[in-house]
């Protein structure tokens, strides 16, 4: 099936959860489904915790009033699936720092083993590059 994006039929590709974004499909005005990736809003979270299967391949906020972190569960509590990716992004500025940390038999690779958020509005990306194994890229610290 294929949306053509020059009448209403558009408006039927937008759900409750999100909009459907997509690649032309080699003709004007024409989107393949096959090619759509769901949009969400974000995760925000105030606090260190758990991530879900929700920030899977989403972007979670990080208010946080106090230092913390967000663990990253081994595969036998959430079902990540190869290539998954979740950025973070720390919003609050001051001393509190937000970053990320690993769960038991949970592997996370960064350079110089930085974890956490170098500042207000850094954003992080954890990407799954194995079974249980993470690899941590972006605006860093220690």
């Amino acid at each position: 099936m294929e949306i053509d994006i020059t009448d209403s039929a558009y408006a039927a590709a937008h759900t409750a959860e999100g909009v459907f974004l997509g690649a032309v499909n080699g003709e004007p005005g024409q989107f393949a489904t096959a090619d759509f990736q769901k949009c969400r809003a974000p995760i925000s979270v105030s606090g260190a915790g758990a991530l879900g299967i929700t920030a899977l391949n989403n972007m979670v906020l990080a208010t946080f009033a106090s230092s913390g972190n967000l663990t990253v569960p081994p595969e036998s509590t959430v079902a990540w699936p190869d290539g998954a990716e979740i950025q973070i992004t720390r919003l609050n500025g001051g001393a509190f720092d937000v970053g990320v940390t690993a769960g038991a038999g949970v592997t996370i690779r960064s350079e110089s083993t930085k974890l956490k958020c170098n500042a207000q509005y850094s954003v992080i990306t954890l990407r799954k590059i194995g079974t249980d194994t993470w690899v941590l890229s972006g605006d860093r610290k220690a």
